[in-house]
């Protein structure tokens, strides 16, 4: 499953797992971007006061057309030589990113419904 699929995924999950009308006993605390590099293919870095990071490539970024190096830096799975495995590849990944503008920000809860 490609990153951007998984991420907004659980973006949403974060999101709706805060707003439950049900009676519960919660904890919520939100990380913060304490620093942003930026790196060889124009993509950021960001690290969050509780030690994480995250990797993000800039707008634009073409795992098509990227080397290797690069897909391994973000992440993505590696290009096969071809055949199916190619075609599939291309499926998910074959195609500039959308990488959402600013910095990311993840928050974390131990809600427990009560």
């Amino acid at each position: 499953m490609p990153w951007h699929r998984l991420a907004s995924g659980l973006v949403a999950l974060a999101l709706l797992s805060g707003c439950s009308a049900s009676k519960q006993t919660q904890t919520y605390r939100c990380d913060h971007v304490v620093s942003v590099t930026t790196d060889a293919w124009g993509g950021k870095t960001y690290r969050f006061d509780d030690g994480a990071q995250q990797v993000v490539p800039k707008r634009g970024f073409d795992p098509a057309t990227a080397p290797a190096i690069a897909l391994e830096h973000y992440g993505i799975p590696t290009r096969p030589q071809g055949g199916s495995a190619l075609r599939e590849w291309t499926q998910d990944w074959g195609r500039p990113m959308d990488t959402p503008p600013g910095p990311p920000g993840y928050c974390t809860s131990n809600r427990r419904n009560s």
